[in-house]
């Protein structure tokens, strides 16, 4: 009944020559802001940026999956079988370093993207330095500080507004998107306690280093001894990362070892359903 209604009166409205859309969307620069898809849905990725011109599917979270959101991590920035980029960058007391510093010595190393409002880095880092204990200074560890993911009185970075999480209600964890270097260091220094072994390096107030790397808060990277990346998580795999650093000291192929997809979250992290 509806539709024979409806027909209707499309039927009485003045007949009109169909027009062609022509006009295009001037290109737009994502803000951090936005975790985009990173070209699967008609987006063009300028060069080697790992965020597009234009995006289909800024503030679009709902609905999908852990793995989803590792997947679109793990598919911007540097690849496996790239080099390690280096860029200059704080330490966790506020002086300049570089990042090579953390693989530049002949050693492999790990690099973890975290932020003290992360409940997936806070729960899994500690997991992941648990396994690879056995190999001491063999191979090193750096922590990359970026900018909150789920920050109390401001937009997530992979939303468009306020995204708590029920495990950051819980524990407490309830702060503020640092506005100053100085805020930045100081949540730094608060995750420290869970990575006592771990170098840390803070992303500037640009936020330079989290767009090159896919705006990813808990990403892993295994980098080996002449800096190349070997394993790429979108999401800390604790125990697929450790078997890929048990293969790479004893000098088989890492990668082997880190084809599973991403596990799901501790429990009250379900980040599909906008924890």
């Amino acid at each position: 009944r509806f539709r024979g209604a409806l027909a209707v009166r499309l039927a009485r409205l003045p007949s009109q020559p169909a027009r062609r859309r022509t006009k295009q969307l001037p290109p737009l620069l994502l803000l951090p802001a936005c975790v985009p898809c990173y070209g699967r849905r008609g987006c063009r990725i300028p060069g080697d940026s790992p965020l597009p011109v234009r995006c289909v599917t800024m503030g679009d979270k709902t609905g999908r999956t852990f793995q989803e959101w590792g997947e679109l991590f793990e598919a911007s920035g540097p690849q496996v079988g790239d080099p390690m980029p280096d860029e200059a960058i704080t330490d966790a007391d506020g002086q300049p370093a570089s990042l090579s510093s953390l693989w530049g010595n002949g050693k492999p190393a790990v690099l973890i993207s975290a932020c003290y409002t992360c409940p997936v880095a806070r729960s899994r880092i500690p997991v992941f330095t648990e396994g690879i204990q056995q190999y001491g200074d063999d191979i090193a560890r750096g922590i990359l500080y970026t900018m909150e993911a789920h920050p109390k009185g401001s937009p997530s970075p992979h939303s468009t507004k306020e995204w708590l999480t029920p495990a950051n209600e819980r524990e407490g964890i309830l702060e503020r998107q640092p506005e100053t270097l100085e805020e930045r260091l100081a949540l730094a220094k608060k995750l420290q306690p869970l990575v006592p072994s771990w170098s840390t390096y803070v992303d500037g107030m640009q936020n330079n280093l989290y767009q090159r790397f896919g705006t990813a808060p808990c990403m892993a990277l295994l980098i080996d001894a002449d800096g190349v990346i070997r394993v790429k998580m979108g999401w800390l795999n604790p125990e697929e990362l450790t078997a890929a650093v048990h293969a790479l000291m004893a000098g088989a192929d890492p990668a082997a070892e880190a084809a599973a997809p991403a596990t799901p979250p501790p429990a009250g992290v379900t980040l599909a359903a906008g924890s």
